[in-house]
């Protein structure tokens, strides 16, 4: 049930960047969108972003 919640949330704040902005707007919207969506993954634990952070340690 989230997962749709969170689609309607998302539809209507692009659908209203659109009618308020343009498409380019929306265009910003939708990847901040898609920052908010990554930062939630990272924070429940269904992304690992350590491995990408040792990684980048272990070369330098």
């Amino acid at each position: 049930m989230q997962t749709k919640l969170a689609g309607l949330v998302i539809g209507l704040a692009l659908g209203l960047a659109i009618a308020l902005g343009g498409f380019v707007e929306a265009c910003v919207v939708a990847l901040f969108g898609l920052g908010g969506w990554l930062v939630a993954k990272v924070v429940e634990g269904e992304v690992d972003v350590q491995q990408y952070l040792d990684g980048r340690r272990q070369r330098q």
